[in-house]
Protein backbone atom coordinates (compact mmCIF):
# COMPACT_ATOMS: atom_id res chain seq x y z
CA UNK A 1 0.00 0.00 0.00
CA UNK A 2 1.69 3.08 -0.78
CA UNK A 3 1.45 5.97 1.93
CA UNK A 4 2.16 9.71 1.55
CA UNK A 5 2.37 12.64 3.94
CA UNK A 6 2.01 16.26 3.62
CA UNK A 7 3.10 19.03 5.64
CA UNK A 8 2.38 22.93 4.55
CA UNK A 9 3.85 25.90 6.39
CA UNK A 10 3.81 29.56 5.86
CA UNK A 11 7.26 31.66 6.29
CA UNK A 12 5.99 34.99 6.42
CA UNK A 13 7.54 38.21 8.69
CA UNK A 14 5.05 37.84 11.35
CA UNK A 15 5.99 34.07 11.75
CA UNK A 16 9.76 34.78 12.12
CA UNK A 17 12.00 36.12 15.02
CA UNK A 18 14.22 37.23 12.38
CA UNK A 19 14.70 39.10 8.96
CA UNK A 20 15.19 36.91 6.24
CA UNK A 21 14.73 34.04 7.49
CA UNK A 22 12.74 32.46 3.83
CA UNK A 23 16.38 33.22 2.39
CA UNK A 24 18.64 31.05 5.08
CA UNK A 25 15.74 28.48 4.24
CA UNK A 26 16.14 27.95 1.29
CA UNK A 27 19.99 27.61 1.22
CA UNK A 28 19.60 24.57 4.21
CA UNK A 29 17.51 23.00 2.23
CA UNK A 30 18.43 22.69 -1.21
CA UNK A 31 21.93 21.82 -0.35
CA UNK A 32 23.43 18.53 -2.61
CA UNK A 33 22.88 16.44 0.77
CA UNK A 34 19.13 17.17 1.12
CA UNK A 35 17.80 17.87 -2.09
CA UNK A 36 17.86 15.15 -5.02
CA UNK A 37 16.01 17.42 -7.48
CA UNK A 38 14.76 20.89 -7.42
CA UNK A 39 12.13 22.44 -9.33
CA UNK A 40 10.78 25.82 -9.60
CA UNK A 41 8.59 27.65 -12.09
CA UNK A 42 8.13 31.20 -10.44
CA UNK A 43 11.10 31.25 -8.12
CA UNK A 44 14.94 30.71 -9.10
CA UNK A 45 15.97 26.76 -8.78
CA UNK A 46 19.74 27.88 -8.18
CA UNK A 47 20.24 28.11 -3.97
CA UNK A 48 21.72 31.42 -4.19
CA UNK A 49 19.23 32.85 -6.75
CA UNK A 50 16.37 31.78 -5.10
CA UNK A 51 17.89 33.07 -1.17
CA UNK A 52 18.06 37.02 -3.21
CA UNK A 53 15.25 36.70 -4.61
CA UNK A 54 13.17 35.66 -1.36
CA UNK A 55 15.32 38.56 -0.10
CA UNK A 56 13.81 40.89 -2.39
CA UNK A 57 10.24 40.33 -1.72
CA UNK A 58 10.55 40.33 2.22
CA UNK A 59 12.03 43.50 1.78
CA UNK A 60 9.66 44.58 -0.03
CA UNK A 61 6.63 43.54 0.69
CA UNK A 62 4.48 44.57 3.40
CA UNK A 63 4.68 44.22 7.40
CA UNK A 64 2.63 40.77 7.80
CA UNK A 65 3.50 39.19 4.42
CA UNK A 66 3.66 35.61 3.91
CA UNK A 67 7.17 35.47 1.91
CA UNK A 68 7.03 31.74 0.83
CA UNK A 69 4.82 28.65 1.63
CA UNK A 70 7.27 25.56 3.09
CA UNK A 71 5.70 22.50 1.44
CA UNK A 72 7.15 18.79 2.67
CA UNK A 73 6.20 15.79 1.26
CA UNK A 74 7.18 12.16 1.74
CA UNK A 75 6.03 10.16 -1.36
CA UNK A 76 5.66 6.52 -2.05
CA UNK A 77 8.45 4.60 -2.54
CA UNK A 78 6.87 2.22 -4.92
CA UNK A 79 6.98 4.89 -7.44
CA UNK A 80 10.08 5.76 -9.18
CA UNK A 81 11.85 9.39 -8.94
CA UNK A 82 10.27 10.85 -12.43
CA UNK A 83 6.64 9.65 -11.41
CA UNK A 84 7.09 10.91 -7.65
CA UNK A 85 7.82 14.77 -9.41
CA UNK A 86 5.43 13.70 -12.33
CA UNK A 87 3.13 13.48 -9.37
CA UNK A 88 3.70 16.86 -7.50
CA UNK A 89 3.67 19.18 -10.52
CA UNK A 90 0.51 17.51 -11.05
CA UNK A 91 -0.68 18.81 -7.62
Amino acid sequence: MAIFSLHHKPIGKTTQRRPHTASAHIRYITRPEAASRIEGERMPTKPAKAAGYLKQMEDGDRANARVVDKVRLALPAELTADERAQLVRGY
